[in-house]
C-alpha cells in the first residue's frame, strides 16, 4: 500500500482519533493520579507527574498529529479548511506534550502559558476561518457557539489559575472544541461516503 493512501485511509478517522487520545489522557490521568483532580491543578501538571508523565507525552503528541493528518488529507477535500492556521495551533498544542511544565520556575511557566494561549487563540482563530468560509449552516451555528464560550472559558482559565475551578473550565472548553472537532469529522466522512 502506497505511503499517500495509507495516509488518506487514517485521515478519515484523523479527528476521532485526536479526541479518542485527548480523553484517553484525561481517563488514565484520573485513574493514575486521583489526588491532581482537586480542580486546583491545570492538565499540564499531568507532564511532571512521574505517573502520568509518559501518557500526557504519548496522547498530547499524537492527537495533533492525528488532526493534522485528518484537515490536510481528509477536511480539506470536503470544506474550505484554514489547513495553515490549524497547522500552527497543532504544532503548538504538540510542543505543548515535549515541554515540561514547572510552575514553580516563573520563565517556564511563562513560555508554557504563552504556547498554550497560542495554541488556544489559533485553534479558535481555526474555527472561525472555517466558519466563515463554509456555508453548512448547522456547522456554522455550532461553531459560533464553540468559539464564543470555548473563548470566555480559556480566559476565565487565566483569571482564575489559583483557584479550585481551573482543571474544570480547561476541560469543558476542550470538550467543545473536541465536540466541533468530532461534528466536522462525521459531516466529512458522510461526505466522503457519498463520492
Amino acid at each position: 500500500m502506497k505511503a499517500k493512501s495509507w495516509i488518506e485511509k487514517f485521515a478519515v478517522f484523523g479527528g476521532f482519533i485526536a479526541v479518542f487520545f485527548e480523553w484517553s489522557a484525561i481517563i488514565l490521568f484520573y485513574l493514575l493520579a486521583p489526588s491532581y483532580f482537586d480542580g486546583s491543578h491545570p492538565l499540564s501538571l499531568f507532564s511532571i507527574v512521574p505517573e502520568t508523565r509518559a501518557i500526557y507525552f504519548i496522547c498530547y503528541l499524537l492527537a495533533p498529529l492525528s488532526f493534522l493528518v485528518f484537515i490536510k488529507w481528509h477536511l480539506s477535500k470536503y470544506y474550505r479548511t484554514p489547513v495553515t492556521v490549524f497547522f500552527l495551533s497543532m504544532i503548538s498544542f504538540a510542543t505543548l506534550a515535549v515541554t515540561t511544565y514547572d510552575p514553580s520556575n516563573e520563565l517556564n511557566k511563562f513560555v508554557h502559558d504563552s504556547i498554550a494561549r497560542f495554541f488556544a487563540v489559533t485553534f479558535l482563530l481555526g474555527i472561525y476561518l472555517f466558519y466563515k468560509r463554509n456555508k453548512d449552516s448547522n456547522l456554522k451555528k455550532i461553531s459560533i457557539f464553540v468559539i464564543a464560550v470555548a473563548a470566555v472559558l480559556s480566559f476565565l482559565v487565566r483569571e482564575l489559575e489559583k483557584t479550585s475551578h481551573v482543571l474544570m473550565l480547561e476541560i469543558v472548553a476542550g470538550l467543545l472544541c473536541q465536540y466541533w472537532t468530532l461534528l466536522v469529522s462525521y459531516k466529512a466522512y458522510l461526505k466522503s461516503r457519498r463520492m
